[in-house]
């Protein structure tokens, strides 16, 4: 939803920018690549369904197709079909309480790529989100249970991807109590104080997926677009310097909150991720989590640096594709209407 009082409100900040049309094409379709290939070399390694080398890059390279770049249809569709597949083969499971490995903070970010890339709700979505409603904390927010910042570190992020989830898995015949979920959970966001650029993007995510009061939302807007530092980016953390993950993530956050790519704080974010992009199409994240699964390459580059660098060039993908005119919804519905999501009776 588009909101004129929040567009008003935002008048102060925002003027016309000019968006390097031809870098924004380049940067994207440099990237496309390298992202379709992360997904699976990293699941075929581990069995895993991750956020950083799965969830995250079906998110960008949804919406840069959705946006009119080429893909490869077959890796995306393969891709979605293997995240579809692993919660439909775990439905049962999931039924009796039993989550994969992560739980809540897995569970989320999954259905958050299958809400993402348009997959319709299956018996695996409705286990899933029957999980997560039961999970919610009685003041209305789902809590982290892991720290890997930026990741996976935040309950803020966790409540607002679970409110997307939410809203779109909620079973058929079942939408008034998930939606009464959804409201106390914004209702536990209005009142949240983010710490940092990754829970003020998802704050303002997650009032805007939970339809809250415009007002909520233009000062959460607001807030977050006066955080861009002067080299055009935004910075995970006060002390860090700016980066793709913490700029895309804003940047995706604030064109859903209605401002215009073509405004000057947008196209100031863009010039930013298309002058740091690296010439493989990549984005350089540095990791600051511990790590806890033993090291191994999977195919996208900076080394112990790769989860993350691989889920801040997805939130830069996705940034830039939004710059460009969308493609017919009908065509990304035609695109996932083969998947394999049957919804048993």
């Amino acid at each position: 939803m588009r909101w004129v009082s929040l567009l008003a409100a935002l008048a102060s900040v925002l003027h016309a920018g000019t968006v390097d049309e031809a870098g924004v094409r380049n940067s994207v379709e440099r990237a496309i690549p390298l992202l379709q290939k992360a997904g699976p070399a990293f699941t075929s390694r581990t069995g895993c369904i991750s956020c950083h080398h799965n969830v995250l890059p079906s998110m960008a390279v949804t919406a840069a197709h959705d946006r009119g770049f080429a893909v490869d249809m077959a890796a995306m569709n393969n891709m979605l079909q293997v995240e579809a597949k692993y919660l439909e083969d775990r439905a049962g499971r999931i039924l009796q309480g039993l989550p994969p490995p992560g739980a809540e903070d897995t569970m989320s970010y999954l259905l958050f790529a299958l809400a993402a890339s348009h997959v319709p709700g299956n018996d695996g979505t409705d286990a899933g989100v029957r999980y997560l409603k039961i999970r919610q904390a009685a003041d209305g927010r789902w809590s982290i249970h892991t720290h890997r910042p930026p990741l996976e570190a935040s309950s803020i992020a966790l409540t607002a991807t679970t409110i997307r989830v939410l809203d779109a898995f909620a079973p058929p015949g079942q939408r008034a109590p998930y939606r009464e979920s959804i409201r106390r959970a914004a209702q536990w966001l209005e009142h949240a104080t983010p710490r940092n650029t990754d829970e003020a993007s998802y704050r303002l995510a997650g009032l805007i997926w939970a339809d809250a009061a415009p007002a909520a939302v233009a000062q959460a807007a607001m807030a977050l677009a006066r955080a861009q530092r002067p080299d055009g980016g935004w910075s995970q953390l006060t002390t860090l310097e700016s980066d793709a993950w913490a700029t895309g993530e804003a940047l995706v956050t604030l064109e859903a909150a209605g401002m215009k790519t073509t405004d000057s704080v947008y196209a100031r974010g863009v010039a930013f991720l298309v002058r740091t992009q690296f010439p493989d199409g990549s984005w350089h994240v540095k990791t600051r989590s511990e790590a806890i699964q033993p090291y191994f390459e999977s195919g996208f580059p900076y080394g112990p640096d790769q989860w993350i660098s691989a889920a801040g060039t997805s939130w830069a993908v996705t940034a830039l594709s939004l710059t460009q005119p969308a493609a017919s919804v009908r065509a990304a519905h035609r695109r996932t209407a083969g998947l394999r999501c049957p919804r048993l009776s």
